[in-house]
């Protein structure tokens, strides 16, 4: 990235920890979804976990030219990318993935049970794209015959989804949405 690049993506506020620990985590989750290299996937989320306890904000440490590889698990290629967070306010790798893999998987991970790596061999086995999906194919009994599941599993996906409606309607967010 170019230094008029980066002044003309630079934002108004300064980046916090916590957005670049939330991008981390959100591509570490993508990643784990798609299938993608553990070690880089553990990487992104030890990141997110040094960053989050950092009592500093990283945008001055940038500012003030400081090395982030400095810490452990830090290495150049992070620290590349912590830079373009904060010069940018985004992460290019992201969008990348955002682009690749449908955001109503994300959402599926609200659904206790369901970790990324659940959710990427739903989607991969049964094409499973979003929750009303989920509840609709574990309801027909199709979940249980899939490696790593069965049927104590696929009984607790759909209690959890109605506890998740539940919530969701108390937050006024729960209005079902077909998407199919």
């Amino acid at each position: 990235m170019t230094k008029n690049q980066i002044e003309e993506y630079e934002t108004t506020m300064p980046v916090q920890n916590s957005d670049i620990v939330n991008i981390f985590n959100k591509l570490a989750d993508l990643l784990d979804i798609k299938g993608d290299n553990p070690f880089k996937i553990r990487a992104y989320r030890q990141a997110a976990f040094i960053l989050g306890g950092l009592s500093e904000n990283v945008s001055d440490m940038i500012e003030r030219g400081e090395d982030l590889t400095q810490f452990s698990g830090i290495g150049k290629e992070l620290s590349v990318k912590i830079h373009e967070i904060v010069h940018t306010g985004k992460l290019s790798k992201l969008e990348e993935l955002e682009n690749e893999i449908p955001e109503e998987l994300l959402e599926m991970l609200k659904i206790s049970f369901l970790g990324p790596r659940k959710i990427s061999t739903l989607y991969k086995k049964l094409n499973i794209r979003n929750i009303d999906q989920l509840e609709k194919t574990a309801k027909a009994g199709k979940i249980r015959n899939l490696e790593g599941f069965g049927q104590k599993t696929e009984h607790n996906i759909i209690e959890e989804i109605k506890l998740w409606r539940e919530r969701n309607k108390e937050k006024g967010k729960g209005k079902r949405i077909k998407r199919d």
